[in-house]
């Protein structure tokens, strides 16, 4: 009966356990990698786009998905963000001059590599104490 208790006892904490890396992750990824995302750009002297709010709730929202992806062990589930980042891409770069497509192209490209790589860091992170 004691065994009984301890194994339950035992799964229990580490279901609870593995529950809250499945929400601190994503969340530490998706905030963390916001100001990192900040401080880079900061560091690297390109100019933020103003009118881009839409754009960092989809960076939180890209940076969760990734890490949860990673998570859970299936890194090539990320691939349809890229689909979509793509898909927007092509719509967004449409107008304007050649420079401005280039660095609207440029803009999107650096935020989302960056993304992923504080994503996949932390989605690491996770699995590691998981």
């Amino acid at each position: 009966m004691n065994i009984c208790v301890a194994e339950f006892v035992r799964c229990f904490f580490s279901q609870k356990q593995k529950a809250l890396i499945f929400i601190a992750i994503p969340s530490a990824a998706a905030i963390i990698g916001h100001f990192l995302f900040l401080g880079l750009y900061w560091i690297s002297g390109f100019a933020l786009r103003e009118d881009d709010r839409a754009g960092k709730w989809i960076g939180f929202l890209e940076r969760a998905l990734v890490s949860i992806f990673v998570l859970a062990g299936h890194i090539e589930a990320t691939v349809f963000i890229f689909a979509a980042k793509a898909a927007v891409l092509g719509i967004r770069i449409g107008e304007g001059s050649a420079k401005k497509k280039r660095e609207i192209a440029e803009y999107m490209l650096i935020g989302t590599m960056m993304s992923y790589l504080i994503a996949i860091f932390f989605g690491l992170l996770g699995r590691a104490f998981n």
